[in-house]
């Protein structure tokens, strides 16, 4: 693949959105909705124009969360990553955990 195809370009992109809302997610920040979304169409526009298919979109996935995270999207999210691609629909929908806010107990007022 040359670094100037379709294919390297969309992948490019993937990955720097993708790794910059986990690195956010890691620093203890939020994953903002619309960055989410643009990552996951981001996704879906790799399948719908025939860039990849829903195994290799499945293998990359897991590729760049190992990457950035040390684990597969298994390890980090409790499913496999072929469980974010509804490929018949052409839909992906990503994990990103975010860290749990703190609560404080309320008063009795």
């Amino acid at each position: 693949m040359s670094e100037g195809s379709p294919r390297a370009a969309w992948e490019r992109v993937l990955r720097e959105r993708i790794e910059a809302l986990l690195r956010s997610l890691a620093a203890g920040d939020d994953a903002p909705p619309a960055l989410r979304y643009k990552a996951e169409g981001c996704a879906e526009t790799g399948l719908a124009l025939g860039l990849i298919d829903a195994h290799g979109l499945a293998a990359l996935l897991d590729a760049i969360y190992r990457e950035t995270t040390g684990a597969t999207i298994a390890d980090y999210a409790g499913y496999p990553a072929a469980e974010c691609i509804d490929a018949t629909r052409q839909r992906v929908a990503l994990p990103f955990l975010m860290a749990r806010a703190p609560v404080y107990p309320g008063s009795a007022s």
